[in-house]
């Protein structure tokens, strides 16, 4: 059984940018069950959890989704 850690702020910021990349947009559901917005989504748009969010209360800087 693997050992519960705290991930390091380097690791909370590679997940960001996976997310923002759409490395895991293959695990959005169906279109059917996605919020019918016409918007392409992002496995990062749909979830309830707000990494950004999180981060920021952690004092954790996060790269700007712009670059």
């Amino acid at each position: 059984m693997a050992t519960e850690r705290h991930a390091t702020s380097a690791e909370v910021e590679q997940l960001v940018r996976d997310l923002d990349a759409g490395f895991y947009d293959d695990r959005l559901p169906p279109q059917s069950e996605a919020v019918g917005t016409g918007v392409p989504q992002k496995f990062a748009d749909v979830q309830p959890f707000d990494v950004r969010a999180w981060a920021a209360r952690k004092g954790i800087k996060l790269p700007d989704r712009s670059q």
